[in-house]
């Protein structure tokens, strides 16, 4: 399952979707979530697997990116 992750500049999460799928070792894929930004300030995306809702244990690097938003 993947998990993708919007902060703000306080690192407040913003949004946080999930997709369920599954993640094959050494694939790749492409993952996505909608969110509308609720004010012009800089966030920060992150996405990464985590094994399933009961445990949710982070199973690979988090990759992260930044959004601004003028």
């Amino acid at each position: 399952m993947n998990a993708t992750e919007v902060r703000d500049e306080n690192f407040i999460t913003q949004s946080l979707s999930y997709q369920s799928n599954e993640i094959v070792l050494n694939d790749t894929i492409i993952i996505g979530a909608s969110w509308v930004p609720e004010k012009p300030v800089t966030y920060q995306a992150r996405s990464f697997a985590v094994a399933n809702f009961t445990n949710p244990q982070v199973l690979t690097d988090v990759k992260e990116s930044t959004i601004d938003v003028r």
